[in-house]
C-alpha cells in the first residue's frame, strides 16, 4: 500500500526528467564538442604547420615554409601543400614540392613515435648548387646536428612514392657555370626505420639530359651510413657535361653505363664502384673541322674502390678515326694547351672549404686497351703543295698500363699507309713516374718516296719520282735523353732538282749535290743503305734536332762514300763543300800505252762504281808528261806508238790521246757503261810532280759544269 510520502516523491522525479531537463545536457555537451573539434580541426593544424616549420629550419639551417597543413586525427590522413626550403641570404628555393600527403598513426606519435603507412610526394623540384669556392649547397645537413632527434625517438615508413620530380643541378665550379636537369623522376621506397638494421629497398628511374636515362635499384639503411645500389645509365649525352672535359674540345656522343655501387667499399675505401661503361658514335672538334672520333668505346670490369684505386680490365676502341693538322704556319690545329681543370671534386659537406688533402694519389691501372680498324688522317698545309696522307686498319693493343711509377707497358701498332707501305710497332712505353720513357722499334716497309714530294722539295730542293724506302728505327727515351738509331734502306731511288728553288740544298747541309751523292752511294743493285745514330735532349731549348740530324747524316754518308772509293780515288774537298770526286789515275810505264795488270783491276772498280752510280759521268783526262817524251826520243820514230810521226811532241800528244780512249772503251766494255756517260778531254799539261805518266779520272754529276770535252762516242764516230 502506497503512502502520501512515497507518491509525493514519485511526482517530483517525473517533474524533473521531462524533455526540456535532457535536451539540454546534451546540447550543452553537442557545443563543447564542436567546440573542441573546431579547436582541433582549425587551430591545431595551424600550430602543428607552425610547429614543424620552425623546428625544420632549425634542424636544416634554411628557411622552411609551409602554406597549408590538413591533418585528419580520425583517419591519420596528412596533406601539406606548398613546401619549400629557401636559402637565408637570397631566399632563392632549393626544394620545393607541391603536395605531400601520408598516412600515418597518430596515437604513436603522442609518443614521440613517427609510423607512415604511405607517403606520396607529388612534383617535387630540388636544386643542387655548387658554389664557385666548391661548396655544395645542400638543401639538407651532410651530419646530424645535435639533439636533431630528441623529440622524435622513432621513424617507420612503410612506403614512400615520389612522382614525377625534377632535380636541377648548377655548378658554378667549372669554366663556365653548368645547369641541366634530371626530370621525370619516379621514386619509391619500402621499409625505412630507423629502430632496426634491416635494409630499406630503393627503385626509381629519371630523364637524363633531355634522352637520357636513369634507372635504380638497390638497398641501403635508413641512416645511408650502408648500401648497395645498381644504376644503369642509357643514352647520356656527352655534349650536355662539355665544361668537365674542357680539355676535350667539342665532345658529343652518347654513354651507355652499368654500375653497382656499395659503401662502406673494401678496405679503406669508402665507396666500392663496378661495372662496365660504353660509349657510341664518340667524336670530338667542332662541326667544321673534326679531330678525332670513334664508332664506339667500351671500358669492361671497372673496379674502383674510392678514393685509392681505380682499376679497369679492357678499354676497346672500335673503328676509332684522328685527324692530325698543320696549318700554314706550322703550327698543329685541335691542338689544346694544359691548364688547370675546371672539374669539381665531390664534397660531403655544405660550405666546405677546407683545403684538399693531397698526401695521397689515386693508384690507377689498366690492363689492356685495345683499338682496331683506326684510321688517322694526317693534313700538313705548312708545305706547298699540301701534303696528305692516311694510316689505315689501324690495330694496337697496349698492355699492363699503370700509375706505378717506372711500370712499363707493352706496345704493339700496325697500321697500312695509303700512300704506300706499311708501319710496325712494339716495344714498351712507361707513362707514369718522373717523365714517360720508351723502348720501341718501329718498322716502316715498302714506302713510297714519291709521297713525301712536299716535305722533300723543301729540305732537299729536290724531287723524287721513284723509289722505295724500308726503315727499322730504335728508339729509346730515359729521362730526358731521347736516343734513336735507324737502319734505312732505299730501292731505285730517282730524284729530279727543283728549278729556281730558294730552300736550302743537300750541298748547303752535307757538301755533296745529290744526284752525285744518291749515285755514289748505290750499290750494285741499285739501293742505298744508310745506318745512322741520333741522341739529344728532349727539354734543352738551346738544342737544335735539326742541325744534330744533318750532322748525323753527314758523317755517316762521307762514311759510306769512302768505302767504295778507298781502292780507286778519294773524295776532293774544300771546307765543308765536297766539289768532286777525284780518283786515283791510270798511271803508265812511260812511252807506252798498253794498261798493266794492277791498273786492270782498277778498271773494274771503276766500271763496277759506274754502273751502281748510273748517273754519273766520268772525265778521262790525259796528261802530257815528260817522262813520255824523254821515252820517244830514246826510240826510232818507227817505233813509236804513232810511228813516223813528224816530231816527238807530237808523238807524245797523240800517245797520251791513245792512253784515254783505251781507259774508255776499257770501262765501257767492262760493265756496258754508255759512251754518252764517259768524256774524254783535251790532254793537258803535268801540274803536279808525279814521275808516272797518267789519265786522271773525275766523277761529276749531271748538270755540274766541266772542262771542255768529248764524248766517247763522238770520238767513236
Amino acid at each position: 500500500m502506497t503512502t502520501p510520502a512515497k507518491s509525493e516523491q514519485q511526482r517530483v522525479s517525473r517533474s524533473e526528467w521531462s524533455p526540456t531537463a535532457r535536451v539540454v545536457p546534451i546540447l550543452g555537451f553537442l557545443l563543447g564538442l564542436v567546440a573542441c573539434v573546431s579547436l582541433i580541426v582549425v587551430a591545431v593544424p595551424t600550430l602543428v604547420r607552425n610547429w614543424a616549420a620552425s623546428h625544420l629550419t632549425s634542424l636544416i639551417h634554411h628557411e622552411v615554409e609551409i602554406d597549408d597543413l590538413t591533418l585528419n586525427f580520425m583517419t591519420g590522413h596528412l596533406t601539406v601543400t606548398g613546401f619549400r626550403i629557401r636559402l637565408d641570404d637570397d631566399h632563392s628555393e632549393l626544394v620545393s614540392i607541391a603536395k605531400i600527403h601520408a598516412d600515418i598513426e597518430v596515437l604513436r606519435t603522442l609518443r614521440r613515435e613517427v609510423r607512415v603507412r604511405r607517403v606520396d610526394v607529388v612534383s617535387p623540384k630540388m636544386h643542387l648548387i655548387r658554389t664557385v669556392d666548391s661548396g655544395w649547397l645542400l638543401p639538407f645537413p651532410a651530419q646530424p646536428t645535435s639533439g636533431e632527434n630528441t623529440f622524435i625517438s622513432s621513424v617507420v615508413i612503410q612506403r614512400l612514392e615520389l612522382r614525377d620530380g625534377t632535380l636541377i643541378i648548377e655548378d658554378h665550379s667549372a669554366i663556365s657555370t653548368w645547369t641541366d636537369h634530371l626530370q621525370h623522376i619516379q621514386l619509391s621506397v619500402m621499409n625505412l626505420s630507423t629502430t632496426t638494421l634491416s635494409p630499406m629497398t630503393v627503385h626509381g628511374s629519371a630523364q637524363v639530359f633531355d634522352r637520357g636515362s636513369l634507372l635504380l635499384n638497390g638497398s641501403a639503411v635508413s641512416d645511408f651510413r650502408s648500401g648497395t645500389l645498381g644504376i644503369d645509365l642509357s643514352g647520356i649525352a656527352l655534349a650536355r657535361v662539355q665544361d668537365y672535359l674542357d680539355n676535350l674540345p667539342g665532345m658529343k656522343g652518347l654513354v651507355d653505363a652499368r654500375l653497382s655501387i656499395t659503401w662502406p667499399g673494401k678496405g679503406p675505401a669508402s665507396i666500392q664502384i663496378g661495372g662496365s661503361l660504353e660509349g657510341h658514335n664518340i667524336e670530338m672538334g667542332s662541326a667544321d673541322h673534326l679531330s678525332g672520333r670513334a664508332h664506339a668505346v667500351t671500358l669492361s670490369q671497372i673496379d674502383i674502390l674510392w678514393p685509392n684505386r681505380i682499376t679497369v680490365d679492357r678499354v676497346l676502341v672500335m673503328k676509332p678515326e684522328i685527324w692530325v693538322r698543320r696549318n700554314e704556319s706550322g703550327h698543329f690545329a685541335g691542338v689544346i694547351p694544359s691548364r688547370s681543370s675546371g672539374v669539381p671534386s665531390p664534397s660531403s659537406r655544405s660550405h666546405d672549404n677546407r683545403p684538399e688533402d693531397t698526401r695521397g694519389s689515386i693508384q690507377w691501372s689498366i690492363n689492356e686497351v685495345v683499338v682496331h680498324g683506326g684510321i688517322v688522317h694526317i693534313e700538313d698545309r705548312a708545305v706547298s703543295p699540301v701534303y696528305t696522307n692516311v694510316l689505315r686498319n689501324i690495330e694496337m693493343s697496349y698492355e699492363n698500363i699503370s700509375s706505378v711509377a717506372q711500370h712499363p707497358g707493352a706496345v704493339t701498332v700496325r697500321a697500312d699507309i695509303a700512300s704506300g707501305g706499311a708501319l710496325d710497332i712494339h716495344g714498351h712505353l712507361t707513362l707514369s713516374g718522373a717523365g714517360p720513357t720508351l723502348s720501341l722499334k718501329a718498322v716502316i716497309r715498302q714506302f713510297v718516296v714519291p709521297s713525301t714530294n712536299p716535305y722533300l722539295s723543301r729540305t732537299l730542293a729536290h724531287y723524287t719520282t721513284d723509289g722505295m724506302l724500308t726503315s727499322v728505327m730504335e728508339l729509346q727515351l730515359n729521362g730526358d735523353q731521347l736516343q734513336v738509331h735507324s737502319d734505312v734502306t732505299l730501292s731505285d731511288l730517282q730524284v729530279e732538282p727543283v728549278r729556281n728553288s730558294t730552300h736550302g740544298t743537300v750541298r748547303e747541309r752535307i757538301g755533296l749535290p745529290l744526284g752525285l751523292l744518291i749515285a755514289l752511294l748505290k750499290d750494285e743493285t741499285g739501293r742505298i743503305i744508310i745506318t745512322f745514330p741520333i741522341s739529344g735532349p728532349l727539354s734543352n731549348p738551346t738544342f737544335d734536332w735539326t742541325n744534330a740530324f744533318w750532322t748525323t747524316i753527314r758523317n755517316s754518308v762521307m762514311k759510306l762514300i769512302a768505302l767504295p772509293l778507298r781502292s780507286i780515288g778519294s773524295l776532293f774537298k774544300n771546307t765543308n763543300h765536297v766539289d768532286e770526286v777525284v780518283l786515283t789515275p791510270i798511271t803508265f810505264t812511260p812511252g807506252v800505252p798498253t794498261i798493266s795488270s794492277s791498273m786492270e783491276r782498277m778498271l773494274r772498280d771503276i766500271a763496277r762504281l759506274m754502273s751502281s752510280a748510273d748517273r754519273t759521268i766520268l772525265h778521262i783526262i790525259p796528261i802530257l808528261h815528260s817522262a813520255d817524251l824523254d821515252a820517244l826520243q830514246r826510240l826510232q820514230p818507227e817505233s813509236w806508238p804513232v810511228p813516223n810521226i813528224d816530231t816527238p811532241e807530237t808523238a807524245g800528244y797523240l800517245l797520251a790521246v791513245r792512253r784515254a780512249y783505251l781507259v774508255a772503251a776499257r770501262i765501257a766494255g767492262l760493265k756496258k757503261i754508255p759512251a754518252t756517260r764517259l768524256h774524254v778531254l783535251s790532254p793537258q799539261p803535268n801540274g803536279s810532280a808525279a814521275a808516272t805518266p797518267r789519265v786522271e779520272l773525275r766523277l761529276e754529276n749531271p748538270g755540274g759544269t766541266a772542262p771542255t770535252h768529248r764524248a766517247f762516242s763522238e770520238s767513236q764516230s
